[in-house]
């Protein structure tokens, strides 16, 4: 449990730091998106939720940009999306590193490791 707490300040601490920039990158997205839906003539919420479709790689295909600058900016959120996710996946590796580290738990993970693997 106290490897969890640890964790989830560590994640919070580094969140809070670098959120400008994690702001910044979803600000481009849904200014992106945006443009999508008014090129493509779609309501603003549905072109918040292209948006965010399309970020996460989740694409469900019930939207799809026809014109050739919305399939462009539409490259560019799903770029945007995997940068984000590679942020967020990168702060929680440090994150756990940080924490195993802090909670003294490193030489005990490592005997365990060792003896796994040694026993095949």
């Amino acid at each position: 449990m106290e490897l969890t707490i640890t964790f989830l300040k560590v994640f919070g601490v580094i969140i809070y730091y670098i959120s400008p920039l994690v702001l910044f990158i979803v600000m481009l997205m849904v200014v992106a998106g945006q443009l999508v839906g008014r090129l493509e003539g779609w309501p603003r919420m549905q072109s918040v939720y292209y948006t965010f479709i399309t970020g996460t790689t989740v694409g469900y295909g019930d939207m799809s940009p026809l014109k050739g600058w919305s399939r462009f900016l539409a490259v560019f959120i799903a770029f945007c999306g995997l940068l984000l996710t590679g942020i967020i996946v990168s702060i929680a590796i440090s994150s756990m590193e940080l924490s195993i580290k802090e909670s003294g738990i490193a030489d005990e993970l490592g005997r365990d490791i060792k003896t796994i693997l040694d026993n095949g």
